[in-house]
């Protein structure tokens, strides 16, 4: 999995979503919205692990037979559990994998 380079400002447009998603997550307004939006969530998760490399790599991702996998799935942060919160997250995790499409789309 190779992650592609990014320029100082799709870095910081990354870093914006990380810090939006964390507010949405602990927030009874951000929680709501988060609600909304996963009925109206489609797909599955691919498995590609690139959610993961946003900003930073995560620590607890591994690789198992081609496949990302959560050494703490049960235990991840709210921040995690919820990506993709809407179409804007898919945009800044395609921005790292664009030839590999997030398996998440919004109606």
């Amino acid at each position: 999995m190779k992650k592609k380079k990014n320029n100082p400002l799709e870095q910081l447009k990354l870093v914006k979503g990380k810090v939006r998603r964390f507010c949405l997550a602990y927030t009874p307004e951000g929680r709501a919205y988060i609600n909304r939006m996963r009925k109206r969530r489609r797909g599955e998760c691919k498995r590609c692990g690139y959610c993961c490399l946003l900003v930073h790599r995560c620590v607890f991702l591994k690789r198992e037979n081609g496949m990302a996998v959560c050494t703490i799935h049960r235990l991840r942060p709210a921040n995690c559990s919820i990506f993709p919160v809407d179409s804007r997250d898919i945009a800044d995790r395609d921005q790292l994998a664009p030839h590999l499409p997030c398996g998440f789309f919004f109606q």
